[in-house]
């Protein structure tokens, strides 16, 4: 008998020290997608990024994750469909706030 996948769940402060990450750049191509929630942030210094992330509830934190993991998922199912060109400009998460 299979077992549902369950994903694992994280504390504020790992969800915290994930998205800090996420600020810095894109992990699946390390660049700073137009279309990504993060955009936005991650012009910001490095001292106003952390500041921001250090500000996050705990539902903020699970949004931008699960965003986040929605997005990477659909890129790399993207990546095996179509190609990596056309991922540029695809909106693959929803915003969530405003830095």
């Amino acid at each position: 008998m299979l077992i549902p996948f369950q994903p694992k769940k994280r504390t504020l402060q790992e969800l915290k020290q994930l998205i800090l990450g996420l600020t810095m750049a894109c992990p699946f191509d390390q660049t700073n997608p137009t279309s990504c929630q993060l955009c936005e942030f991650r012009k910001l210094d490095l001292k106003e990024r952390f500041q921001w992330t250090s500000r996050l509830t705990l539902e903020e934190a699970e949004t931008i994750w699960a965003n986040h993991e929605q997005c990477m998922l659909t890129r790399e199912d993207m990546t095996h469909h179509e190609g990596p060109a056309e991922l540029n400009g695809h909106n693959h998460s929803t915003r969530h706030a405003n830095p």
